[in-house]
């Protein structure tokens, strides 16, 4: 992900800051705190947001997390543990080398979300 154009990359793996247009916001929302989200949002303009994370089976909650060392997994296999009810935990995902390569590339995003969320929510 460190060696594409930002303009090739998916939404969910481009740096969140490219989309940042103004200098503040009214709100900022972290997905770990979905739910107050979803409260803000629907008091202050009035939508409905619907929560379709387990229909459509992107929900992570009802899955074994394993621990061991899961970052040269490749898609398939991570699909494959899907399959048989396990998933990666996050942490297991990263090593010491990507976790300088994530912080280096992301550097921006790291520090607006520890400066609006503090460092509780981020993978030790």
């Amino acid at each position: 992900i460190t060696t594409r154009d930002h303009s090739l990359h998916n939404e969910h793996w481009r740096p969140q800051d490219d989309f940042l247009i103004y200098q503040s916001y009214d709100d900022y929302f972290c997905l770990e705190n979905f739910d107050e989200a979803v409260d803000i949002i629907g008091r202050k303009s009035g939508l409905e947001i619907v929560d379709t994370r387990d229909a459509l089976k992107h929900d992570t909650g009802h899955y074994e997390k394993e621990q061991s060392d899961c970052s040269r997994l490749t898609a398939h296999a991570i699909n494959q543990m899907m399959s048989a009810g396990r998933i990666p935990d996050h942490a297991a995902l990263y090593t010491a080398d990507i976790i300088r390569q994530v912080e280096a590339y992301y550097r921006k995003d790291l520090e607006l979300y520890r400066a609006r969320f503090g460092k509780h929510c981020l993978i030790p």
